[in-house]
Order: C-alpha cells, then structure tokens, then sequence
C-alpha cells in the first residue's frame, strides 16, 4: 500500500519436493504408468507423478538434444551407440563428441555403446562433465574411449571443477575400454575426477560397477573413480576391470 507506506506478508506451506515423493513412491526397476503429456521436436515429455515430467530418450539425436534443457529429467528408453569404432581393437572410425550434462538422467537399464579418441583433449566421457548438482543412475557405458586427461566411463569430471551442491552416482555400469594419455590425469570407470577441491559438498557413488579395462600413466587411475577427496562417498561398488 503506497499511500500507507506498508507492505502486508502472508505465508503458507511450503509444498513437498515431487522429486522427494518420487524417490519414496517407486524404487529401481519398478515399472511405472506414465502419461505422455507433450510432444515437441525434442520427444516426448512422460508425467509420472504431479510435477515430475521426464523427457524421453529414444534416439542418438533427441540424446544430443540434452544439451539444450539444462536442469531437466531424462530418461532412456532404448540402447544407444555414439560413434563408430571397435573396442576389441581399441580404435575409433568415427568419433562421438561429448557435451556437459546438467540435469538427472535416468538410464532405465538400458546401455550407451561409445566411441571416442581424442588424443590431447581433457574431460571426456560419455560427457565432458557432469554439472553441479546432477544426478545419473540405472546406465551401463560400453565401448572404447581414449583422450589425454580426467577421462571416465561416465564424465570426465564433476561441476567442471567448481562445485557446491554436489552429485549422485547409483547403479552406473562401465564396460567400456578406457585410456588416458598424459601422466597426472585422472581416469576411472565411472568418473575420472571426482576431487571437490575445496568444498565441503557430498558425492555419492552407490551400488556402481567397472568391468571395463582402464589404463592411465599415473597413479591417479581407478576402478570407479581416479581421484577423490574425504567427501567423496562409495558405497557397495566393485572394480573388476
């Protein structure tokens, strides 16, 4: 009220997280009814429950799409291969170009066959990071990947080095063959760098697996992870690469 100088406030409750009350509702590998609420040149947007939309993830086009709905739900619903090339023989015929992930992505059981060689480029993976905040779950990573420095299954790193909300890691599955160059660098299965630096923020990796082969030049190499720090939690994982 201008003319009486004076600001009137309400108040009222704050409504539950729908992301929260979907993590409580429905556990991995349920099966879920879900409506189709839009299709747009990108998929279609699946509703699983009031304010959880995911976008759907059919095709290697609509996989490169992600890049343009940072913040955003993605769901796989069928096996990828991102590039041509032969894991047995460890060489790249075509190499796939990896993008920064800034969202949750939901792999559904499904699997990403990828072939990357980038010989003195950094932070490469699946994607080249995975953003602050994200979360990835239920994937598995095959195929063979080959770059200089910080080089994993999933992502090169976490938060491109500046992180404060942290990331989550569950049920992640790497078969792929994966070679760093450079001594110093930083390559694992999952992640390559997994290191906060100087925040006290949480990275969890849970119930995660490497099969793959994981070669580096340096002591900074590992079955999930090539390097992490006191708040890097792993918890039920396994290396058998």
């Amino acid at each position: 009220d201008e003319a009486k100088k004076k600001v009137s406030l309400g108040y009222k409750k704050i409504e539950d997280n729908p992301w929260e009350i979907f993590k409580s509702k429905y556990n991995v590998d349920d099966v879920v009814k879900c409506k189709v609420v839009r299709i747009v040149p990108f998929g279609a947007f699946a509703e699983i429950i009031d304010g959880v939309e995911w976008k759907l993830v059919s095709n290697n086009a609509q996989f490169m799409k992600m890049a343009e709905y940072p913040g955003s739900a993605f769901k796989l619903i069928s096996n990828l291969t991102l590039g041509e090339g032969s894991k047995a023989d460890e060489t790249v015929s075509f190499s796939y170009e990896p993008f920064a992930l800034d969202g949750m992505l939901d792999g559904n059981g499904y699997t990403v066959t990828v072939y990357i060689n980038k010989s003195g480029v950094s932070n490469i993976g699946l994607f080249t990071y995975v953003a602050d905040g994200s979360s990835v779950k239920n994937i598995t990573i095959d195929g063979y990947i080959k770059a200089k420095a910080n080089v994993g299954g999933l992502a090169g790193n976490i938060g491109n080095a500046d992180i404060s909300k942290g990331a989550s890691f569950e049920n992640c599955v790497n078969k792929a063959t994966i070679t760093g160059e450079s001594s110093g660098q930083r390559i694992g299965g999952i992640i390559g760098d997994s290191y906060t630096y100087t925040k006290k923020v949480t990275v969890t990796f849970t119930n995660c697996t490497n099969y793959g082969k994981i070669t580096g030049r340096s002591t900074w190499v590992g079955g999930i992870t090539g390097v992490a720090n006191s708040t890097v939690y792993i918890t039920r994982c396994a290396n058998y690469g």
